[in-house]
Formats: C-alpha cells, structure tokens, sequence
C-alpha cells in the first residue's frame, strides 16, 4: 500500500488541536453517545416541524425549562434552469448541466432508465481519523 501524502506543514498545529481535542472528547462522547444521538433526532424533528412554513418566517416553541428557536432558512444561490437554457448554446449547457440520482428518483425516472445513466464515482467524503503521533 503506497504511503499516504502528507498535507503542508501548516496544517501541523491544527492536527495537533484536533487530537488533543478529540482525546479529551472521546470517552465523553462514548458515554453520552445515546445523548448526542437523541439530541440530533431533536433537532432534526424542530426543523421539520418547519416544512411548511414560509421560508422567511421563523417559530419559536416554548416548553417548561427551555425555548426552542428556529429561524429563517438561510441563502443559497440556485439556478434557473428554465432561463439558463433560453441564454446559453446547447453546448454550453452540456457542459455545465448535471442532475443527481436522488433527483432521479424524485422525479420518479423508471429504474431501469436510472440503472443505465448512473454510476458511482469516488466523489463523497473522506473519512477523518485521529491518532496519537507515534
């Protein structure tokens, strides 16, 4: 197996922090591991609750000990797509247009049309592991 690239060395103090980080953390996390599982499933059902909501509005719950905030959907720029095509040559467009396969799915394209234009590629994340320097 060939040896992994080591990255700049500026990056040197920060694995440092994050290792140091992550050994304080560690049998913390283990332990309350059911906690921060519980507190992702809450916060993923808060902004759910907002589905329907107008994206500019934000909802407040309030319980007995505790208040809950959820705000406004944030930014992201979006394309049109209808008008980029109006604007731009057919080649242009191939070049820059792609869908996904869960937009695939969604849009309820026959699988066996989806098995034929999809394959998978190494594009996801990379896994991070930390470690003591040895």
């Amino acid at each position: 197996m060939p040896k992994p690239a080591l990255a700049p060395r500026p990056l040197a103090p920060f694995a440092d922090e994050l290792y140091l980080l992550e050994e304080m953390l560690g049998p913390w996390q283990q332990k309350h591991a059911k906690e921060l599982r519980r507190v992702e499933t809450l916060r993923k059902m808060f902004r759910e609750s907002c589905i329907t909501l107008a994206a500019d509005k934000d909802r407040t719950v309030i319980g007995n000990v505790g208040v809950v905030e959820i705000g406004p959907r944030g930014f992201q720029d979006v394309v049109n797509f209808a008008t980029l095509r109006t604007l731009i040559s057919q080649k242009d467009l191939d070049a820059v247009a792609s869908v996904t396969a869960k937009a695939l799915k969604d849009a309820e394209v026959a699988p066996e049309i989806i098995v034929q234009v999809t394959e998978t590629l190494q594009t996801g994340w990379r896994p991070l592991k930390v470690f003591a320097k040895t």
